[in-house]
């Protein structure tokens, strides 16, 4: 684990939370490999969050299928309650030069969050990687774009950390494992949340009360001309860190990020009258529920209803890199006989 001013630090054990998420992980991972259109002969191991099925043949102007695998039938239905935004008749297009997620970060995050040679786990294919010991996990892939990092032992509360206290933590953290680089790419746009996790319980709870909390999350989006990069994540952030209340790193998710990119031609994009047209039948969440049943439940609804708050261009970055101009609708969706949650979709924007 990771603390700011003293990086290793020993932590209790708790053996069933930890095999718990590595018998729910393994078995994402079987079930993505059975589902995901494979490149080469070797098959890849991950553990997604949200599946991100992308055919090998799918054309490289769309970002993703719009379809829900778990519900190819579902009908997204969208009210438009937000401003009209003025929308430029072109954006820069850019690819990516050098990814975030490479043989080198994934490397040195190893190192410093604690792992050795002994801690490694032989994987299938030479893109991804695992380590595990007593006290923490860690995969990356390669080929999936993603970083995994938890530990086995849910912290107490045993001290209250401010919103400030955990900014600069875990900033010095970042700059430490992916360097200025980086960060300097960051948005100002960070979420923090506070949340209780307690043994036996899978998901976390957000509250209020900071004096309550075990943990705090934080995540982070880059930019790219001061517009969002978003990726198919929980957030749906890049580079997402729990701290517990002692500032050591709990978890960490990555998912996409780049340390360099390279303009191409200017992309021309679609007016908003087009958008609302398209929406229902191009548009994919990116975001997801916290609770893991109700996740579930809104995925396999025979229809989402999505009040839209918010639009706004950014850039959608796919597991193979490629970065995509999108519109970001941002407001609440409800289905039957569930709650209203905040929801995020993306459009594909290029004409």
């Amino acid at each position: 684990m990771i603390n700011t001013p003293n990086f290793l630090k020993n932590v209790s054990r708790n053996k069933i939370i930890f095999w718990v998420f590595v018998i729910v992980g393994l078995s994402l991972l079987i079930i993505t490999n059975l589902l995901t259109p494979k490149q080469s002969t070797e098959p890849t191991s991950t553990i997604p969050v949200i599946p991100s099925i992308t055919p090998s043949d799918y054309l490289a102007s769309e970002p993703l299928p719009a379809e829900n695998i778990f519900n190819p039938k579902q009908k997204i239905i969208f009210n438009w309650s937000n401003p009209t935004p003025q929308i430029p008749e072109t954006m820069n297009g850019y690819k990516i030069t050098v990814p975030l997620i490479n043989p080198g970060t994934i490397a040195k995050t190893s190192e410093i969050l604690g792992f050795t040679v002994a801690d490694t786990i032989k994987t299938l294919n030479n893109t991804s990687f695992m380590w595990r010991n007593d006290k923490s996990s860690l995969f990356a892939s390669i080929d999936q774009n993603q970083i995994f990092y938890t530990r086995s032992e849910i912290p107490s509360h045993t001290n209250t950390i401010t919103r400030d206290d955990a900014l600069v933590n875990s900033n010095l953290i970042i700059n430490r494992l992916f360097g200025d680089t980086f960060t300097k790419n960051i948005s100002n746009d960070i979420s923090i949340r506070y949340l209780i996790l307690v043994p036996g319980i899978f998901d976390a709870k957000e509250t209020s009360d900071p004096t309550k909390a075990n943990l705090i999350e934080l995540g982070y989006r880059q930019t790219i001309d001061n517009f969002p990069v978003v990726a198919l994540s929980t957030t749906p952030k890049v580079f997402t860190i729990v701290l517990d209340t002692q500032k050591n790193v709990y978890k960490i998710d990555v998912f996409g990020g780049f340390l360099g990119t390279e303009k191409t031609a200017d992309i021309e994009l679609i007016k908003y009258s087009e958008l609302q047209l398209r929406a229902p039948e191009k548009s994919r969440r990116i975001s997801a529920v916290a609770s893991t049943s109700e996740e579930t439940a809104f995925s396999k609804a025979s229809t989402l209803n999505v009040t839209v708050k918010s639009v706004q261009l950014g850039y959608f970055q796919r597991s193979d890199n490629s970065l995509f101009p999108v519109f970001l609708l941002s407001g609440t969706m409800s289905a039957k006989n569930m709650p209203d949650v905040a929801a995020e979709f993306f459009v594909p924007a290029a004409r």
